[in-house]
């Protein structure tokens, strides 16, 4: 028995005959132009009937634009999901969709077609997004990766330079690097930037001049360097002395006193900050030329500083008297003629020194 086809369209939906008796008979006394009578009636799908298929819900298909990749399937420049979605039936269409949590629509509808570039924050994600229609929806979901940030770096010393960025003992270097979005995928180390070894543990330095760089990578292919110059002295330098002078007794000089200072800073060297001299420790003057002393009594102080703050220093005494001492004698007695005396005669001396002081006093008689 003919039965209605499943699926068929409505309009294609046919009447035919399912039970039908020739006549004239008892069951068909009035026969039609066939013949017979039809005593019942069922449905069945027409096969010529064309019917246009139903409205078909829109589409949607995302594209992730980045401007520039790096690896792993990293973007590390601008990046966004262009969302493309049409209406086939040209009805108007909306985009909307959900992006780390939080919901986002492309406004307004438009008719047909609609595109929408949603920038893609730093990170990673699935961003779920839906095309709606009279006719339906359509849905699409897309994997991000978006890192534009280099890794950081952090390198410190164990001890600080000084002002002049020098150290005056062996030093260590310790680094460490870092990535908060892909992750840190290598961290290397080289000396004047020839050859590149994996950082594992500090760097020493001992005394020379030295350039440190760093270089760390992340997972998506940023890179961050970093350069410190590193100086080590631990040698003092050398401070010599030459004295020239007339040597008397009791280490007094007798003459002028000539004080000539020399400076060296063996290999490596940091330099001369300050070559100084000074009679009271408290004020210090550059040495330039020999230093000449006349009458008195001092002491010398000579230093020199280098860069790295190593200094040599010495005291020297000098005591210096080129003055002979002073003697003066008065004669008591009675004067008589011809510068004689016609009495007994008493010889008084005087003698002084205002430097060194009178170590003796003698007299002698023809």
């Amino acid at each position: 028995m003919p039965e209605a086809c499943a699926g068929c369209a409505k309009e294609c939906e046919i009447k035919v005959c399912t039970w039908w008796v020739p006549g004239p008979s008892a069951q068909c006394p009035n026969p039609g132009s066939g013949g017979g009578c039809c005593l019942a009636y069922g449905t069945e799908c027409d096969p010529n009937c064309n019917v246009p298929p139903p409205p078909a819900p829109p589409t949607i298909s995302g594209t992730l634009n980045c401007s520039v990749w790096g690896a792993n399937n990293w973007c590390i420049g601008t990046e966004n999901l262009d969302l493309n979605a049409t209406e086939h039936q040209g009805k108007s269409i909306l985009i909307s969709g959900v992006l780390n949590g939080t919901a986002f629509t492309c406004t307004p509808a438009t008719a047909g077609s609609a595109f929408c570039a949603i920038p893609l924050p730093e990170g990673t994600g699935t961003a779920n997004y839906t095309a709606t229609s009279e006719h339906g929806t359509g849905n699409g979901s897309k994997n991000w990766k978006h890192d534009t940030v280099a890794p950081s770096i952090e390198a410190i010393t164990d001890t600080s330079p000084n002002a002049q960025l020098w150290f005056n003992s062996a030093i260590n270097l310790t680094a460490s690097a870092s990535d908060d979005t892909s992750g840190l995928n290598s961290f290397e180390y080289s000396l004047y930037n020839a050859i590149w070894a994996n950082y594992t543990v500090p760097l020493n330095f001992t005394d020379g001049t030295y350039t440190a760089y760093l270089r760390s990578t992340d997972n998506a292919g940023n890179v961050e360097n970093l350069s410190q110059e590193i100086k080590v002295d631990s040698q003092n330098p050398q401070l010599t002395q030459n004295i020239t002078g007339t040597l008397g007794a009791n280490g007094w000089y007798i003459s002028i006193v000539i004080v000539e200072n020399a400076q060296s800073d063996s290999a490596p060297s940091s330099g001369i900050q300050n070559f100084d001299t000074s009679f009271d420790g408290t004020l210090w003057d550059a040495y330039t030329t020999p230093i000449n002393l006349s009458d008195g009594v001092y002491v010398l102080q000579s230093r020199v500083i280098d860069n790295a703050d190593n200094q040599a220093q010495n005291a020297v005494a000098l005591n210096i008297d080129t003055t002979p001492p002073t003697i003066s004698g008065t004669l008591a007695g009675q004067l008589g003629a011809s510068n004689w005396y016609i009495s007994s005669v008493q010889a008084e001396v005087a003698v002084s020194d205002a430097t060194s002081g009178i170590a003796s006093t003698e007299y002698s008689i023809d």
